[in-house]
């Protein structure tokens, strides 16, 4: 406006007003839905805003201003508050708005709208400073729009709309999200269905709404069982892709939304720190600072199954717990990124059992271990090694574990809140003379080694004054006098040298495991997991068949016919392995080939199967297939039998068979 108001002969291009036709309330007013360009029509209506309070505050003469501004504004001689502003918004942006207009009479509610407040305050401080209104009333006339009309019958409002965003700001996800699920409807449905479900989403994630994207990526995810997390930018395109179906009916739709703000309940205190839960308030706030993006699909699945009945407070306490445990050790004993984690923590989402959540979690965890993940939950062994041997001051963790290890000693939690970590052997290379003699002549070894380790660290609120001070003034200054329970040992020591941080390291370290606990998982729970991870972990056989010649796909057809019932099949991309559904033990895996199949047995020493094969098999009686030929594989210890016949189908078929009863 001001480079209008430079040259009086200018128009300015205000860009392009996207409305779609809604039903006509009255033979006087039509309403519009805005498809494109609400925040423009918003920005210079709150303009006109303060250019009629402006003038109302001025001479009379400046009424005719006044008027102009009031006409856009307001709709006269209707009754319905609704249909007199010209203009409506959604949620509180609305209620401010009209409270600034002049039409509620209500005072302004504290949970008003920010945004349109400051953009108000901000066009009255601009116009205090001009010495006339004139301008600001000639500049607007001279506004040029270009206006695109759509019937929602004959048009995809949908669709316009987002070709309109391929460029310029681009919206949230969220947002995309919410106009593919509202903006195809009636207006009187949408503003039902917002209100009822979009609306109350919405304001859980109000003051996080970057957490609003997360929840419906992982939603997504749960639903779709998806094993890569998307990008963030690719949000919207997967909910339209995972739910195109849901949007084109009202009950499926209505299904969707419900299902939506069911899960939003459950992802949304723990992310956003909420009291929803104040059970659980406290173990949230822990694992919240261990890991919160890539563990919250797991706690929302988890809160479901327990508002459903399937699991008690006690145990989904439990699981929580274990989670915790899980996370804290494995911040200790490795230096993996945390969002890393987020195809575990899914995994783990999409195999809870509803009717053994806390065994299925166990289990899960369980079996990450069995499959050699580098993710694995870590042993005691492993856990207790870290905290003595592991630099852990340069840890996020350090001051956690610290603060813990003097909680756990305590009915009553201390006052820790300006204490900070205190290294009893001074960090200083240059050690006074005290400390080298002390130490002895291995000194400088002994402090590279076991400075930033547990044995050598403490809490304190006096760190200031120890610096580097000779070990028995710590002790006279500070130790003597703690009232931490973590510094006890230290105080009974005459020395401090390498033997006495081994010590007491193993000693915090000991205590440590009675803390974050491993878990304990009976069979039955770890069987049903294996079945449901393996299950999980499978496409559709036809993908696979897909990839198969004429011959291999016959053979293989043969193959399944002969597989016992007992037996779990597993298609891949590329291959379809087989597991005894007791044990979910692996059997066998089939890999087509061009005109053949390569069958991988398991032949473990000491197995069933590996006792049945002890020498070469001939098969004489066909012409194309001679010999099995086989080979033991050092890594996996499977047999590799190459298959070009029916016989040799038959052969294998036979000896799954024997092999599982």
């Amino acid at each position: 406006m001001q480079r209008v108001r430079r040259d009086e002969k200018r128009e300015h291009f205000f860009g392009s007003i996207v409305f779609s036709d809604t039903e006509t309330l009255s033979p006087t007013f039509s309403r519009y839905l805005i498809v494109d360009g609400q925040q423009r029509l918003t920005t210079v209506l709150l303009l006109l805003i303060a250019l009629r309070d402006q003038a109302c505050s001025s001479a009379p003469e400046k009424s005719e201003a006044r008027k102009f501004a009031e006409r856009f504004l307001i709709n006269d001689n209707c009754e319905d508050l609704d249909m007199r502003r010209k203009l409506v918004l959604r949620d509180k942006d609305d209620k401010t708005f009209s409270w600034l207009i002049g039409l509620e009479e209500e005072p302004l509610p504290a949970q008003k709208s920010k945004k349109i407040e400051i953009a108000h305050e901000y066009f009255k401080k601009r116009l205090d400073k001009e010495t006339s209104l004139d301008w600001v009333e000639k500049s607007l006339k001279r506004l040029r729009v270009v206006d695109v009309h759509l019937n929602p019958h004959n048009d995809d409002v949908q669709q316009v709309f987002e070709s309109l965003n391929t460029t310029g700001l681009n919206l949230r996800e969220a947002d995309k999200v919410r106009n593919l699920i509202l903006m195809r409807l009636e207006e009187k449905v949408q503003t039902d269905l917002y209100k009822r479900y979009w609306q109350k989403i919405e304001r859980l994630f109000h003051r996080h709404p970057e957490q609003l994207e997360n929840f419906l990526r992982d939603f997504i995810a749960l639903d779709d069982k998806q094993t890569s997390q998307v990008k963030q930018d690719q949000i919207y395109a997967n909910f339209r892709l995972s739910f195109e179906d849901d949007l084109k009916e009202r009950t499926s739709l209505e299904a969707l939304l419900t299902r939506l703000w069911e899960k939003a309940q459950y992802y949304a205190p723990f992310v956003t720190k909420s009291e929803s839960f104040p059970v659980f308030t406290d173990i949230f706030n822990k694992i919240y600072a261990l890991s919160a993006a890539p563990i919250a699909m797991l706690i929302m699945e988890l809160l479901h199954l327990y508002k459903r009945g399937h699991t008690t407070e006690k145990d989904v306490k439990e699981a929580f717990e274990v989670l915790e445990s899980y996370l804290f050790r494995r911040a200790v004993v490795s230096d993996a990124q945390t969002r890393s984690y987020w195809v575990y923590f899914s995994r783990l989402a999409y195999t809870l059992n509803e009717d053994d959540v806390l065994g299925s979690l166990k289990a899960g965890l369980h079996v990450l271990r069995e499959s050699n993940s580098p993710f694995a939950f870590p042993t005691d062994d492993e856990f207790f090694d870290a905290l003595q041997q592991k630099e852990l001051y340069p840890k996020n963790v350090c001051k956690t574990l610290l603060e813990t290890l003097e909680i756990s000693w305590n009915k009553e939690e201390p006052d820790m809140e300006k204490c900070t970590i205190e290294h009893i052997m001074p960090q200083n290379e240059n050690l006074n003379t005290d400390w080298k003699k002390m130490l002895g002549e291995d000194w400088h070894r002994i402090q590279h080694e076991w400075l930033h380790r547990l044995g050598n660290l403490t809490l304190t609120k006096r760190n200031s004054e120890l610096s580097d001070a000779p070990f028995n003034i710590k002790i006279t200054k500070v130790f003597n006098d703690s009232p931490y329970r973590l510094n006890q040992y230290v105080r009974e020591q005459d020395t401090w040298n390498e033997k006495s941080i081994k010590t007491r390291g193993e000693e915090l370290a000991t205590r440590a495991l009675k803390i974050w606990k491993h878990y304990k998982v009976d069979e039955e729970s770890l069987r049903t997991a294996r079945l449901r991870l393996l299950g999980s972990n499978g496409v559709n056989l036809e993908q696979t068949k897909s990839n198969m010649d004429e011959l291999a796909l016959d053979l293989f057809n043969k193959f399944r016919l002969l597989v016992p019932h007992n037996v779990l099949e597993v298609p891949k991309p590329k291959s379809v392995s087989y597991h005894n559904r007791k044990t979910a033990e692996f059997v066998c895996e089939v890999l087509p080939r061009f005109k053949k199949l390569i069958v991988l047995l398991n032949h473990k020493k000491g197995t069933p199967l590996e006792r049945k094969i002890t020498k070469p098999v001939v098969i004489s009686n066909s012409n194309e297939f001679k010999t099995i030929q086989h080979s033991l594989y050092k890594e996996q210890s499977n047999l590799c039998i190459t298959v070009h016949s029916n016989e040799a189908v038959r052969f294998i078929g036979n000896l799954l068979n024997q092999h599982l009863g």
